[in-house]
C-alpha cells in the first residue's frame, strides 16, 4: 500500500480577527503530522480547530494538544517536564 505523501509549510494567516491554518483548507489533505515549534504551541486551540472544522486527523509532538481534545500526541508533556526541571534546578 502506497501512501503519497505531501511536504509543505504550515501557513498560519493572521489578521486581527482570527488565525486559521491555510494548509487545512486544502481539500487533498487526508491527515496531518504536527511538528514542534513555539508558533504552533502558541496556536494550539485555533490549529485544533482548523482540524477538526476540516475533519482532518492531526498528531502532534506536544501531549497537551491532546490534552486540549484533538486525536493523538506523540511527545512528552512540556508541563510535566517544566515541574520537573524546576524541582532539579532547586
Amino acid at each position: 500500500m502506497s501512501v503519497p505523501l505531501l511536504a509543505t509549510n504550515a501557513l498560519l494567516a493572521t489578521n486581527a480577527a482570527s488565525c486559521r491554518l491555510v494548509a487545512f483548507s486544502k481539500p487533498f489533505y487526508k491527515g496531518a503530522i504536527i511538528t514542534a515549534d513555539p508558533l504552533f504551541n502558541n496556536h494550539r486551540g485555533k490549529i485544533i480547530a482548523a482540524a477538526k472544522n476540516n475533519n482532518i486527523p492531526a498528531i502532534y509532538q506536544w501531549r497537551e494538544f491532546a490534552n486540549d481534545g484533538d486525536l493523538i500526541s506523540y511527545g512528552p508533556n512540556l508541563t510535566v517536564a517544566y515541574t520537573l526541571a524546576g524541582i532539579y534546578a532547586g
